[in-house]
């Protein structure tokens, strides 16, 4: 039996259709149907146009922590977690301020150590560095500048290396010359200065250097570790150096004070610099001149930054001694901080609560 050809069929199906007519239930849901097939269709000839018309965006230049910094940002601070410079083993984490002290001292002596050998060494231990990006730590101090003559960008640099005379030199240089500098590097000089008081920071040691030896003269074993061993190790501060050492810490006067001579020569300070001399004479401790400082920021209508309210609350207890007077310096603090608009932050809190630790017991 022969099998029925394709146009047989459709012959078949359109006999059919001429028998049975379309009902109108069929005829919407042929017209449904059509219109979904001319939409899908459309459609497709939208994606092939869109497809054509794709744009391949330019590849982003970034550098080596940049993977590191998106990681970084997925990750919040832990507020519970041990202070950076302890290790993060349990078992050595120091449980008493004796134990934190002696820690720091022990974490510190070796930084000491490490930079003894750079300074002394550099040949030997130069010969094995391949960091990349260069760490400035790893080596010796260099105080070649790219910008020797005076600019902006020759003070941020000499600012870099902490060298505050040389940046307040180049600073007076401009101002003298007729130049303008901008305010916000006069603020980041200013901002050094003031947490620095003027001065660069002890941050290596001088060691003594061990008597040069005659020629001729062969010493033993034990006469050179006795002599490296006073080398290394530095004397005990005395009570004169101590006390010479807070002296320097102490905010100081006349044209030593590089912060304030460089704030008088501003000719228009603004909140930013108001608030880096109070901090820093808070932190230095004039306190009196800070809140003077205050009062005159609220005359001219300067507002006081949070960070400059928290040091001025911590500062209460040193410019009053009856209760009652500190008290209402700090609730005067306190409703000036609400009438600007400025939000307490944990600081805030924790410094009203240690300037009331320090403050009397309320009269009976």
């Amino acid at each position: 039996m022969a099998t029925p050809s394709k146009f047989s069929c459709a012959r078949n199906i359109c006999k059919l259709c001429l028998k049975f007519p379309l009902s109108k239930n069929s005829s919407r849901f042929y017209v449904h149907a059509t219109s979904g097939i001319q939409n899908t269709v459309q459609k497709t000839d939208e994606l092939e146009s869109s497809f054509n018309k794709l744009v391949i965006p330019k590849r982003k230049k970034r550098d080596d922590l940049a993977v590191l910094r998106a990681l970084s940002e997925t990750v919040g601070k832990d507020s519970t977690a041990s202070p950076y410079g302890y290790h993060d083993d349990p078992f050595l984490l120091p449980k008493t301020p004796m134990e934190r002290k002696r820690y720091l001292l022990a974490a510190e002596s070796g930084r000491k150590a490490a930079q003894l050998v750079i300074r002394t060494k550099p040949d030997v231990f130069l010969a094995h560095q391949n960091d990349e990006p260069k760490i400035e730590a790893y080596y010796p101090p260099n105080k070649t500048y790219i910008f020797t003559d005076p600019s902006e960008d020759g003070i941020m640099e000499r600012l870099d290396q902490l060298d505050f005379k040389s940046a307040c030199d180049m600073h007076k240089e401009l101002i003298d010359s007729g130049k303008e500098v901008g305010l916000d590097v006069s603020n980041a000089l200013l901002d050094a200065l003031c947490y620095y008081n003027s001065q660069p920071p002890l941050d290596v040691i001088e060691f003594d250097k061990p008597p040069a030896k005659e020629e001729g003269s062969d010493n033993n074993e034990e006469e050179k570790q006795e002599e490296v061993a006073e080398a290394i190790e530095p004397p005990a501060p005395n009570e004169k150096q101590i006390m010479k050492r807070w002296i320097q810490d102490t905010w100081k006067e006349g044209e030593e004070n590089m912060a304030q001579v460089l704030f008088e020569s501003l000719k228009e300070p603004d909140s930013h610099s108001y608030n880096a001399m109070i901090r820093g004479m808070v932190k230095h401790g004039a306190h009196g001149k800070a809140f003077n400082l205050f009062n005159k920021m609220q005359e001219k209508g300067i507002q006081t930054s949070l960070q400059g309210y928290n040091a001025l609350i911590s500062a209460v207890t040193s410019i009053r001694t009856d209760y009652k007077d500190r008290w209402e310096v700090l609730v005067q603090l306190l409703k000036q901080m609400q009438a600007e608009n400025i939000r307490p932050n944990v600081l805030t809190f924790n410094n009203l609560l240690n300037s009331l630790r320090l403050m009397e017991p309320l009269p009976k």
